[in-house]
C-alpha cells in the first residue's frame, strides 16, 4: 500500500484515475492497481505486516472457499481468530438480551446438529406427514457445485419442500437448464453481477434462488416484495382453501453492504409482512455474527422481534480452521405450527458454510 503522488492511471475496479495521496494498493499476483478499498480486503494496517498481497479477486481464486470481502476477513483478523468460546464478546445466549415482551422464541425446539439419523428420528417424532421444510445453503456458485448439492440432498431420508440458495454467482443469461433441480419448481433468483475487471474477466458474486417442490402450488412474488438494492427472492404457496398462503424469502447481505444501510430496509420489510398477517419464513447468510454479543447483532435481533419475528438457528453455521460464526439464518413469524430448527454438520464438498434447515410441524 502506498500513497498516489501523480495524477496518471486507473483503479483496476472503479476505472477511475487516481489522484494524489490517494491510497493505492498493487496486487502482487496479477500486478492490478487498485484504490485501497476497491481492491483489498485488508485495512492499511494489516497491510503493512503482508510481504506478497493479493487483491480480492486473486484472493477469491486461490482459496475458493474464503470470501474474505464480504465475510469480515476473519483469517486476517487476529482479535476474530481465537476461539469464539473463549472470546469476551462471545455470548452463548445473545438471545437473553431481548426484551422478554418483544421475545416470541417460545415455540422454538433447541437448535442442534443433524446428520441422516438424527433427521430420520425427528422426522418421526414429529409426524412427518404433517409438516413443512426449508432448506438453505451458502453454495458458492449454484452452477459448480449443483451436482454436490443434490447428491447430498438426495442422500437425505425426506425431500425438502423448499431449498433456497445464497451466494449463488449466478447471471441473468445463465441457461436455466443448468441449475435444474429434478422435481423442483425454479430458480426463483435475484441474480447479481459485481464487477468486471480491467482485464474484462466478469466477476459473479452474491446473488440467491429458491426452488419450490413441484407438487406445490406456487407464485414468483418477486415483483412486489423485493427489496431494492439488496440481493432477495420471494415466492408464495398456496395452502389449503381456508388457510393463508405462506410467503418464504431468500435474503444474501454481503459484509461489505454496511449494515446501517441494511437495517431500515430490513425493519420496513419485516413491518410490511407482518401487517399484512404473511406467515413468512425467510432465509439467508445475513454476515451479522449471533455468536458476539455486539451493538449490530442486539440491534438486529431486537429490530427482528420488534416487527414479530424469531432467528431460530443456534448452532455456528460457518466453521473454518480459526474462526466461527453463526451468519446464516432463518427468520420466522408462523406461531399456529411448531419450529424444529437444525444444522447439517457435515461437508458438501462445495462450501465452509454448513446446511441449515427449518421443519415446521403441524403446519399443513
Amino acid at each position: 500500500m502506498f500513497s498516489c503522488d501523480v495524477d496518471s492511471a486507473s483503479c483496476g475496479f472503479c476505472f477511475s484515475n487516481f489522484k494524489k495521496s490517494d491510497n493505492i494498493f498493487h496486487c502482487n499476483n496479477c500486478s492490478t492497481t487498485y484504490h485501497l478499498p476497491c481492491g483489498s480486503h485488508l485495512t492499511a494496517d494489516q497491510l503493512f505486516y503482508v510481504n506478497s498481497p493479493m487483491c480480492i479477486n486473486c484472493y477469491s481464486e486461490t482459496f475458493p472457499f474464503t470470501d474474505v470481502a464480504e465475510d469480515d476477513a476473519d483469517i486476517f483478523n487476529t482479535e476474530k481468530c481465537e476461539n469464539a468460546q473463549n472470546d469476551s464478546n462471545y455470548n452463548s445466549n445473545i438471545f437473553s438480551s431481548i426484551d422478554p415482551e418483544n421475545n416470541i422464541m417460545s415455540n422454538i425446539d433447541t437448535s442442534g446438529y443433524f446428520d441422516t439419523n438424527k433427521l430420520s428420528a425427528k422426522l418421526n417424532e414429529i409426524n412427518s406427514s404433517d409438516h413443512f421444510s426449508i432448506y438453505h445453503l451458502n453454495c458458492r456458485s449454484l452452477k459448480k457445485n449443483l451436482s454436490a448439492i443434490t447428491d447430498y440432498l438426495q442422500s437425505l431420508e425426506t425431500k425438502f419442500d423448499v431449498l433456497s440458495f445464497t451466494e449463488t454467482f449466478l447471471a441473468d443469461d445463465d441457461p436455466t437448464n443448468l441449475i435444474n433441480i429434478e422435481g423442483y419448481i425454479g430458480p426463483i433468483t435475484d441474480n447479481r453481477v459485481i464487477k468486471v475487471t480491467k482485464r474484462g474477466k466478469i466477476i459473479k458474486r452474491g446473488g440467491c434462488a429458491i426452488y419450490v417442490r413441484q407438487e406445490l402450488t406456487v407464485t414468483d412474488r418477486s415483483d412486489d416484495l423485493k427489496v431494492s438494492d439488496m440481493e432477495n427472492c420471494w415466492v408464495e404457496i398456496k395452502r389449503k382453501s381456508n388457510q393463508k398462503p405462506l410467503i418464504i424469502g431468500t435474503i444474501y447481505r454481503p459484509g461489505s453492504y454496511s449494515y446501517d444501510n441494511f437495517a431500515p430496509k430490513l425493519d420496513q420489510l419485516l413491518h410490511t409482512l407482518n401487517d399484512k398477517k404473511y406467515d413468512t419464513i425467510i432465509t439467508g447468510d445475513y454476515n451479522i455474527d449471533l455468536l458476539r454479543n455486539t451493538t449490530e447483532s442486539r440491534d438486529y435481533l431486537q429490530l427482528i422481534n420488534s416487527n414479530g419475528f424469531s432467528q431460530q438457528v443456534n448452532n455456528p453455521t460457518r466453521i473454518t480452521d480459526h474462526s466461527k460464526s453463526l451468519i446464516d439464518h432463518i427468520l420466522c413469524n408462523v406461531t399456529d405450527g411448531i419450529c424444529h430448527p437444525g444444522v447439517f454438520l457435515t461437508d458438501t464438498g462445495t462450501t465452509d458454510h454448513l446446511p441449515t434447515f427449518l421443519l415446521l410441524s403441524k403446519y399443513s
